[in-house]
């Protein structure tokens, strides 16, 4: 874990932008998306392990294709009407922010992301702003818990939710200064240490992934307490994500979903990735999901995952998460040599393979790795890359 910072400005002295940034954001509550940093058995929490009893709930499930009115998946929002296949170049933006956990973007073109290094912070990157802005660091808690620095990011509305690292969920409420905490973590269940293990569903109802049984607890709307969502999860899941009324999540056996009424995770398909760090559907309702060693693809209606050809990342946290656009496309950012440049693939509904569109501006060194992905939803992406952020031209 990383020690806390204390030499980053305090929650009061940055909550102005957070209240500027808040103040044009329209309702809703975007489904969660994003990117876990993370390999199986990665860090300090305990090592995934497997439940007792049925993993899969008495079979695969196939892939439901496209659910009208159902919630994108992991998708970082929609592509502002426009195709990301005309994206030409990118604007650099450089911060001393090194390490990403999550990044999330409201619907008027204000971006926020979690950092654990330096001390844990959000931070935001407004529409045309040319530099990030503070939005609150971990010294607005007195006593952190854990590690201190903040994991999952999810932006409902005008008020954003996070969760610390080993510790609670908290809101800050739109215009507000101070977080609160929604709900009691059960003790020995804090929230987990990497991204895109906090989400909200279109009802309100939290869902955060946890280092210990069961895997990923939940917080209805009204509720105090986090309880258990059911059995046949391994601990500290990966990529939770609220689809309608289900909930998938994927874990160190592959991905999972919680239909709603269920009592237990069962297997979406067979032959998916473990642990994977990123899954959305694109507009044909095939689902897609990728980690650091491939990305794999489960055609609608179907239950066997295949791989499509034209993409394999390098090894080792060379990958973003999905972003689909207007046209329905899957977008990606992946490292495929080692010391090569970062390049931004596409697959469209139904194609065979991924095919490149862009690289990634040169001042991306080899050091630095693109762990996040997002549609401002204004027609650029925004991409998280070590010391530096990409906006997409035109």
């Amino acid at each position: 874990m990383r020690p806390i910072a204390s030499s980053l400005p305090s929650v009061e002295s940055v909550a102005l932008a957070y209240v500027l940034a808040a103040s044009i954001a329209c309702g809703g509550a975007p489904a969660n998306d994003a990117l876990p940093e993370r390999q199986p058995g990665m860090g300090a929490d305990p090592a995934p392990r497997l439940d007792d009893g049925a993993m899969d709930g008495g079979g695969p499930v196939a892939a439901p294709g496209a659910t009208p009115g159902a919630a994108p998946g992991d998708d970082g929002g929609t592509g502002g009407a426009r195709s990301f296949a005309e994206i030409t170049s990118f604007e650099v933006i450089a911060h001393p922010e090194v390490d990403r956990s999550e990044l999330q973007c409201n619907t008027t073109g204000t971006c926020f992301r979690t950092t654990f290094s330096p001390g844990g912070a959000i931070s935001a990157l407004a529409a045309g702003a040319t530099a990030l802005t503070t939005v609150a660091d971990t010294t607005a808690f007195t006593t952190p818990i854990g590690g201190g620095f903040f994991a999952g990011l999810v932006v409902a509305g005008s008020d954003l939710y996070t969760n610390l690292c080993a510790g609670g969920v908290y809101k800050l409420p739109a215009g507000q200064t101070t977080f609160v905490a929604e709900g009691a973590v059960p003790v020995g269940q804090g929230g987990s240490c990497y991204a895109n293990t906090l989400a909200r569903d279109g009802g309100g109802t939290l869902y955060v992934s946890s280092p210990q049984s069961p895997g990923v607890l939940k917080l209805p709307v009204g509720a105090t307490v986090w309880a258990a969502t059911g059995g046949g999860l391994s601990s500290d899941a990966s990529v939770v994500v609220p689809r309608g009324q289900d909930v998938y999540a994927s874990d160190a056996v592959g991905l999972k979903v919680l239909a709603a009424g269920a009592s237990s995770w069962a297997m979406v398909g067979t032959g998916n990735l473990a642990m994977a760090k990123s899954f959305t559907y694109d507009a044909a309702g095939n689902l897609l999901d990728a980690n650091d060693t491939g990305l794999m693809r489960l055609a609608a209606g179907d239950t066997v995952w295949t791989r499509p050809a034209g993409l394999v990342p390098l090894a080792g946290n060379h990958v973003t998460h999905h972003v689909i656009d207007a046209a329905g496309a899957a977008y990606i950012v992946a490292r495929v040599v080692a010391g090569g440049p970062y390049t931004l693939f596409t697959l469209p509904p139904g194609a065979a393979a991924w095919t490149r569109v862009v690289d990634l501006p040169a001042v991306i060194t080899p050091a630095e790795h693109c762990l996040a992905m997002a549609s401002d939803n204004v027609g650029h992406l925004v991409i998280d890359c070590g010391r530096h952020t990409l906006r997409s031209k035109p």
